[in-house]
């Protein structure tokens, strides 16, 4: 008998285990993904030399997307020779179920 309450005590905390690093797991991919999208969006922005156009596509793309991804900002600054720069912020949901935590997080690239 002994020995049956200590296998079902290993099971559960062997299952314990494996849920808590699914999640880990869940919430690195989420991040990484975010990165990539937020990698692919800037390179599109700073080929079309910040035009208003392609910047409106990604906004649109993004919004249209759906899951964790949930918004695109785009802040541009022309310096007086007439050069654009700025920055690119997209937020996503992070999420670790299993903890009860939540929050948005943000992505943050120079154009």
């Amino acid at each position: 008998m002994e020995q049956i309450i200590k296998t079902y005590i290993g099971m559960f905390f062997l299952i314990a285990t494996i849920a808590i690093g699914i999640n880990f797991i869940y919430a690195s991919i989420v991040s990484r993904n975010a990165n990539n999208i937020a990698n692919d969006l800037a390179s599109k922005i700073r080929a079309s030399n910040m035009s208003a156009k392609v910047i409106s596509a990604c906004q649109d793309e993004v919004a249209s997307s759906g899951g964790e991804i949930k918004k695109l900002n785009v802040d541009i600054i022309s310096n007086k020779d007439n050069k654009n720069y700025g920055t690119m912020t997209l937020e996503y949901d992070y999420r670790l179920p299993v903890f009860g935590i939540s929050s948005t997080k943000k992505v943050v690239r120079n154009i």
